[in-house]
């Protein structure tokens, strides 16, 4: 697999056309897809903005090893998960994570041994 048709792999992942994706990192339409039919090479600049703006990993776009896109931090989802929850102060997330907020030590016990009956539960 060649440069090119790993950048490919990561436009169609996203579900971008070649236009959205080349406007993103400052590249024409034709110029990306000259790069994924391997008419051009990408150059070092491009291999790292594709890796930045998409959080893609440079390393698999240059070499083909790893994964396309690194796992994410368990602290940045959560803190993604929660941005997007709270746009809407209204919303059953948001007054769910207001309320988790207010629990004191024994309320997070009484959770903690819901989660684990559910749990055995499920490997029943």
């Amino acid at each position: 697999m060649t440069i090119g048709s790993r950048i490919k792999e990561i436009r169609v992942s996203l579900a971008m056309s070649q236009k959205e994706f080349g406007s993103r990192i400052a590249v024409a339409q034709t110029y990306l897809s000259q790069i994924e039919n391997g008419e051009r090479e990408a150059t070092d600049k491009i291999i790292i903005l594709i890796a930045q703006v998409f959080g893609a990993n440079e390393n698999w776009i240059r070499t083909g090893k790893g994964k396309a896109f690194p796992d994410p931090d368990p602290a940045e989802e959560v803190a993604d998960f929660l941005g997007k929850a709270l746009k809407d102060e209204n919303s059953f997330k948001a007054r769910f994570i207001s309320a988790l907020s207010r629990l004191n030590e024994s309320d997070w016990e009484v959770i903690k041994k819901f989660a684990e009956d559910l749990q055995k539960k499920d490997d029943a």
